[in-house]
This record gives C-alpha cells, structure tokens and sequence, in this order.
C-alpha cells in the first residue's frame, strides 16, 4: 500500500513540475519581447539621442557646443540643431521629474521651460518658410512633424510626475502639441494622410490610442477606417501585454491612471489583478492552467 502511495505521489509530482513550462509558455503566448511595461514607452533613440547627449549637456562647455550649433549659415542646419536642443530638454525634463528630490523636479521644470522656448521658435520658422523651402528641406520638416508625436508621449510621462500646483503647464503644452498633430494631419494631401497615420503604428500605447481619436473626429470619411483599424489594433495589444504582464504593481499603477479615462479597459485590468492575487489551491503556479489539486496524506 505504501509503495503504491509513493508511486502516486510521485506521479503529482512530475506532472506539476511538466506542468510550470507549460503554464509559462501559454502567459507568455502574446509577444516574449519588451513584457518589462504595459505601455511601449518612447526611448532615446526615437529622438535621434544618446545617454552621451543628455550628460553632454550638463556641463558648462556641452551647453555652450550645443548653443554654438545654432550659429550656422545654412538655414536648414539651424533648425535641426534648434531641433535637437528641443528633444534634450525635453528628455532631460522627463529624468529629472521622475525622480522624488524637489529640486531635482525644479530642473526637470526648467528644462521644460526651455523645450518649450524651442518649440516656439521652431514653430515659428517652419510657419514662415516659403513653398519652395518646405520642398527643398521637405525630409527635416518631416522628422519634425513626426517627432511631434514622439514628444506626446514624452509629455504624457512627465505630466504623471508633474507637481499639481503646476500642472496646468504641462497641460497646456501637451495641448498645443496635440493642435499642431491635428493641425498637420489636416493640412496634409490626402496621397499623404496615410503615411503620416503609419507613424502611430509604431507604439503600443494610450498616448497614440487617444491621439488617434481626436483625428478621427474631423478625419476625411475614407480614412476614419484606417485610424479605427489602428486603435483597434493598439487596444487589442495593451489588453493581451495588461493580460500577460508579470508586476502586478505595474497593472495596479496602470488601473488607477485610467480608471476615468479609459474605463473599457478596466474589466480586464481587474481580472488581471485578480488573477494574479488569488491563491491557487495546491500547487502555486501561474493562473489560468489546471493543475493537479493536492492530495490528501494517505495512511493505512
């Protein structure tokens, strides 16, 4: 009798430890890369940085090289260094708000001061440039206007770590930036929408799903198809990555930052939550995947 309950045990055993891989691979079925965040947040690269651009610019001398750039005969030269002075203040912003030292969060504050000062300006030229020069530095105006929607989810970022007492600042610069996306779009030839659309493919995150909804209210007819596709598309993944995500504080962080405004995803949100705090009876292994229940102690 004893041998037979040892071999049934034994049995359990191999089967749960058959059945770990199993229930990992079946969580992990949706996209093995990048499952760190819900969200695929915008990095240095997509603004044509390094580290090396950021802690460059800390220093008397690296500001200074970065301000001399400014000082160039060639127009188009002028708004790329303008250009890329915007996207280190603007990323140097985000450093210094997310951490919790005042006045590290006051730099982060004057740097997007600066971001802002840029912006202007460079809004300002593109504004002014003839016909013939919108032509001829069509690639940079581009990048720019593409980048535009980079900066909305650098922005969005921030305004989680922004002081409340000022956050009417980072509001009202999230919302000139979303005017200027509209704005593009809209003045765009319609053998150009749908590349400009292409570029809110290429993250997965609320900042674009939202974005998205505001050009489609005044989008031409033939292309409110092709933005639904996108959303849908982009709501499909951040449900499948809230599903599969392994830090439940992350889901939790996620739940409270949306709960008024995206409340279609909290049903899934909080079944993710669920699952991931309830006790599994038996053996503790991922959620969602039967296992063996435990077996009562057998005597003679």
């Amino acid at each position: 009798m004893k041998k037979i309950n040892l071999l049934v045990l034994a049995i359990l055993l191999i089967s749960t430890v058959l059945s770990i891989p199993l229930a990992k691979a079946q969580e992990e079925n949706f996209d093995t890369t990048n499952m760190v965040s819900i969200e695929e947040e915008i990095t240095l690269e997509e603004l044509n940085l390094t580290e090396k651009d950021i802690s460059t610019d800390e220093s008397f001398f690296g500001k200074l090289r970065n301000r001399l750039k400014l000082f160039n005969f060639n127009e188009e030269e002028r708004i790329k260094a303008r250009e890329r002075l915007s996207n280190i203040k603007l990323w140097k912003a985000k450093k210094y708000m997310a951490q919790d030292d005042e006045n590290t969060k006051a730099k982060g504050i004057k740097a997007l001061e600066k971001y802002r000062r840029h912006q202007i300006k460079i809004n300002k030229k593109l504004e002014n440039l003839s016909e013939n020069k919108k032509k001829k530095y069509k690639n940079t105006v581009e990048r720019i206007e593409k980048r535009r929607i980079k900066h909305h989810g650098v922005l969005e970022k921030i305004e989680e770590k922004y002081p409340k007492k000022k956050i009417n600042f980072i509001q009202e610069l999230k919302e000139k930036n979303a005017q200027k996306i509209e704005k593009r779009f809209k003045n765009l030839p319609d053998s150009e929408k749908e590349k400009y659309l292409k570029y809110f493919k290429e993250k997965s995150n609320l900042s674009n799903i939202k974005m998205l909804e505001r050009l489609d209210k005044d989008a031409p007819e033939k292309f409110k198809k092709k933005i639904k596709s996108i959303t849908d598309d982009h709501a499909l993944r951040l449900k499948k990555r809230i599903k599969n995500v392994k830090d439940i504080k992350e889901v939790e962080k996620f739940q409270k930052r949306f709960k008024k405004e995206r409340p279609d995803f909290l049903k899934v949100i909080e079944e993710r939550i669920i699952l991931k705090k309830k006790p599994v009876p038996g053996i503790d292994i991922v959620p969602g995947i039967d296992i063996v229940p435990k077996v009562n102690k057998v005597t003679n």
